[in-house]
């Protein structure tokens, strides 16, 4: 059985809701692509997890790592689709940014974000 605490299940949830954050941050959406965005996501929320169930029992199984992991990174996910992406928080963080760590993007739009490659010709 698994033993996660209510305050652990709080910080993951909190730590869960800043993550979208910190990976706008980091990496930018019209520079980097999704599936970077989202390891980095899932590294930060593992990451996360990890720390938050050590803090809540040192004698941690990985029963409540993988629940405090789980929580953290569908917190995330949640909270930038449901909440930070909707709002206009996330572009206008990433835009606040423009040169901090990967990524220079400073007007970023819908119509930007994850450009699908094309290949041109050099027909005349």
């Amino acid at each position: 059985m698994h033993q996660i605490t209510d305050l652990a299940s709080g910080i993951n949830i909190l730590v869960g809701v800043v993550i979208p954050l910190l990976v706008g941050v980091i990496a930018k959406a019209g520079d980097v692509n999704r599936t970077l965005r989202t390891m980095l996501n899932a590294f930060l929320s593992a990451s996360a997890g990890v720390l938050t169930a050590w803090l809540a029992n040192p004698n941690m199984t990985w029963e409540s790592v993988s629940v405090s992991i789980f929580l953290t990174f569908t917190i995330s996910i949640a909270s930038h689709y449901g909440f930070w992406k909707p709002t206009g928080v996330t572009n206008a963080v990433q835009s606040s940014t423009p040169n901090f760590l990967l990524g220079t993007s400073v007007n970023i739009t819908e119509d930007n974000i994850d450009p699908t490659p094309t290949v041109r010709s050099n027909s005349a």
